[in-house]
């Protein structure tokens, strides 16, 4: 079988076997010749630490992403609710920027160097820690599918509304509970002894409070520096949160999104909760699809936004990849080599010789 996209035709069916030397070879070749970027980000750093080939995984991310990091996903989340207070302020629809180099250490349209340094594996993260946080992550999805998906017959646009919703008090209780957790750190505390980590990240805000004080403070006086009268930004508060605008986060609605679609799955009759690895998978796609122009994941994550109705579907549903659809991915791959003009692949040539544009239509003869 062969496909019908110009890209992709002369390729026959690509087997699993031949796909990830494929892969492999487009994606670093791609790379070579300052056509693609691709990004790790913690997600894929935590990920990899629980796996017995954390070295190998390491270096494979962090070769192809030629030293370019996504921010921390906490940022992200900080940047879409501080869009959202500040429409709200200043009385306008929210105008988010998915413009990739907001959220990115650098340009991914720049030059990459040839050279770029790494690390050895983050101490302060804790691969125990981590597999207990995903260990309690999945028991949650499973407690959720098994006792409360499989049994509330709902519809789709119920727990959509109802995860996207819950979001804000999500954060207004982990507010409360560390607020309480940091009176008993400040308790416990004995004057003249070093504070252990855990007894640090209790007093220390949590990301939560950073939220809610970053609202107030955007609140606080407009963009051009005219303080509000207290009342005002009083009320501005008041208000925010009780029309619940964090609910209309992007990475609030993708999130909700592939949520309700696993409590639909639940509902329909799937017997076996999602695996370990799903929760991470959700995480990832709802904070990082916007601001790329492609992803490949596993075929479930990628089912789970498939399986959206199409009048909640975001489009940026047609941005992902999987091993389902492996031959349209290697097409979209090989459309962007085939596209590189004469231009690039002279200056290609110019700084690291004619090996990089072996075969490429738009090489010429040098």
């Amino acid at each position: 079988m062969k496909l019908d996209n110009p890209a992709t035709k002369g390729h026959a069916a690509v087997s699993a076997d031949a796909f990830w030397p494929e892969l492999r070879d487009l994606l670093f070749q791609l790379g070579h010749l300052q056509a693609i970027c691709c990004p790790d980000s913690h997600s894929h750093e935590e990920e990899s630490r629980t796996s017995p080939f954390n070295a190998d995984l390491k270096k494979t991310y962090e070769r192809l992403s030629a030293g370019i990091t996504f921010a921390q996903f906490d940022s992200i989340k900080s940047n879409q609710i501080g869009e959202l207070a500040y429409a709200w302020a200043e009385g306008r629809p929210p105008a988010f920027d998915f413009d990739p180099r907001r959220v990115l250490s650098g340009d991914p349209n720049g030059w990459s160097e040839r050279y770029y340094i790494v690390t050895a594996d983050n101490p302060f993260i804790s691969d125990e820690r981590l597999r207990q946080v995903r260990a309690a992550a999945h028991a949650n999805i499973g407690r959720l599918f098994l006792e409360i998906w499989t049994k509330e017959k709902q519809t789709f646009e119920y727990w959509y509304e109802f995860e996207r919703t819950g979001f804000q008090g999500y954060l207004l209780t982990a507010i409360a509970k560390h607020g309480q957790e940091r009176a008993e750190a400040v308790r416990s505390f004995r004057s003249g002894e070093e504070p252990s980590l855990d007894v640090l990240d209790k007093i220390l805000p949590s990301f939560a409070e950073q939220i809610a004080k970053g609202i107030e403070e955007i609140m606080l006086s407009s963009k051009n520096g005219v303080v509000r009268a207290p009342e005002t930004q009083g009320e501005l508060v008041k208000s925010f949160f009780q029309q619940n605008r964090i609910a209309d986060a992007p990475f609030v609605k993708l999130q909700s999104l592939m949520v309700a679609a696993m409590a639909m799955r639940a509902a329909q009759g799937q017997k076996d909760p999602p695996n370990r690895g799903t929760v991470t998978d959700i995480d990832t796609v709802a904070h990082l699809l916007p601001y790329c122009d492609a992803m490949f994941m596993d075929n479930g994550c990628r089912s789970l936004l498939l399986d959206v109705p199409s009048a909640l579907r975001p489009a940026d549903a047609g941005k992902m990849f999987s091993l389902n659809v492996k031959k349209e991915f290697l097409g979209y791959l090989r459309s962007i080599r085939d596209g590189i003009s004469s231009e690039q692949a002279q200056a290609i040539r110019d700084v690291y010789g004619d090996g990089y544009v072996q075969g490429l239509p738009g090489a010429g003869q040098g």
